[in-house]
């Protein structure tokens, strides 16, 4: 009797990748599976921290952190993406307009 490993790497990788999505589901309190993908999980997720960063104080050092830029340039290759573009991109999504 042959064995495709092939197909059992497949198999247990998938299987790890639903181990990972219930991790990421757990650590993020969502408990039902009617739930959409863990992306969507995260975005709902990114977009409560914006709106509680957004009632903060202008002073304060969360908000302060919001408008800070690193200096220097960005290292070689794809360039990374940042929070601020991230929270940008789902609020284009959600159909939301944020003012970062």
């Amino acid at each position: 009797m042959r064995v495709n490993m092939n197909k059992t790497k497949v198999m247990i990788s998938g299987e790890r990748q639903k181990v990972r999505q219930k991790a990421v589901r757990w650590r993020c309190g969502v408990c039902s599976k009617d739930v959409g993908s863990n992306s969507a999980v995260l975005q709902q997720n990114r977009l409560r921290w914006y709106g509680h960063v957004l009632q903060k104080d202008d002073d304060d050092w969360v908000k302060k952190c919001m408008a800070y830029e690193v200096e220097g340039p960005r290292p070689r290759g794809r360039p990374t993406r940042t929070w601020r573009e991230v929270v940008q991109e789902d609020c284009q999504q959600r159909g939301r307009h944020g003012s970062l």
